[in-house]
């Protein structure tokens, strides 16, 4: 299945000012956001949830690891080496202590 990438004036009425907020804060729309503005209640629950964690008190690097950790699927190999460095961290990023991952 093929999805279509929206811009903010092919974008469905409803997604339009979300995606306008996204554009304003990014600069642009990336493609994330103008596939889930197909559907306005699928696009406002992502901005609805990525708001929420902005508001936790978690770094963004902290942020960074739950939100690769939570998009993994099971069997997903694709971002199992970039969950594995942020597990790591490295000299230049702390280490968040608190998040563990594993390979289950």
């Amino acid at each position: 299945m093929k999805f279509q990438v929206h811009t903010i004036t092919s974008a469905p009425e409803a997604s339009r000012p979300l995606l306008q907020a996204v554009a304003s804060q990014h600069g642009f729309v990336p493609n994330l956001f103008g596939v889930l503005a197909g559907s306005p209640a699928a696009l406002g629950a992502y901005l609805g949830i990525a708001g929420a964690l902005n508001r936790t008190r978690l770094t963004p690097v902290e942020r960074e690891i739950v939100t690769l950790a939570v998009t993994r699927g099971p069997g997903d190999r694709a971002r199992r080496p970039a969950l594995q460095l942020a597990n790591r961290g490295s000299s230049s990023t702390p280490r968040p202590s608190a998040i563990r991952f594993t390979n289950a």
